[in-house]
């Protein structure tokens, strides 16, 4: 803003910064990155880590929030990154990293969330005695990262990938126990643990 003795000059309006060039105060417009909303100051606000502002003299209040499935890791971010490894995701909006899908699972088109990938199954925490029946190696394995408060991303998600029940048709990713199918020569039952499958004999199945 101009000194007290330039009282002739006006405010930079909004969405642009004061600066001083040589001899004369010049408004410049915000760049991408960054927003001001109110006339008349000498500088820019940059964007926060988890959101962007892809437009130059921005006069928004704030910066956009990130998509979920998409990060930005820095301040002053034009855009935000998509999260790229196959295995990464970001199921909330305005982060600045994605985060690891658990082991077995990989993430979805959009990155927004995990699934199993094929040859799994899905099973809910608190299903921990139908989990240590179908795969008890990852059982352990579970049991270890409780103990150790060691659940990373899989705090967001509330299951774990399990290796497919025998008879279970998990060639898909993204199995679950509401859409897994008994494989040819099998059908579905319940018992105490939850779901198992049954080699039909005799044709019973058929």
């Amino acid at each position: 803003t101009p000194d007290a003795g330039m009282d002739a000059c006006s405010e930079c309006p909004a969405g642009t910064y004061t600066y001083l060039d040589t001899t004369l105060f010049v408004c410049a417009q915000c760049e991408m990155g960054s927003l001001q909303p109110l006339p008349g100051q000498v500088s820019c606000t940059l964007c926060s880590s988890g959101r962007y502002m892809n437009v130059t003299g921005s006069t928004s209040a704030a910066c956009p929030m990130c998509r979920v499935g998409t990060v930005s890791p820095s301040e002053g971010s034009r855009e935000c990154e998509e999260c790229r490894s196959s295995s990464d995701f970001m199921p909330f909006a305005g982060e600045n990293s994605c985060l690891p899908c658990p082991a077995r699972a990989a993430a979805s088109s959009a990155h927004s969330q995990c699934e199993c990938s094929a040859g799994f199954l899905a099973i809910p925490f608190g299903e921990e005695a139908l989990f240590q029946r179908v795969d008890p190696s990852a059982y352990e394995a579970y049991r270890l990262a409780q103990q150790t408060m060691q659940f990373n991303s899989n705090e967001f998600l509330g299951w774990w990938c399990a290796q497919c029940p025998e008879g279970g048709d998990c060639r898909r990713s993204g199995t679950t126990l509401t859409n897994i199918k008994a494989l040819s020569g099998f059908f579905m039952g319940l018992d105490g643990f939850g779901v198992e499958f049954v080699e039909c004999l005799n044709a019973a199945c058929s």
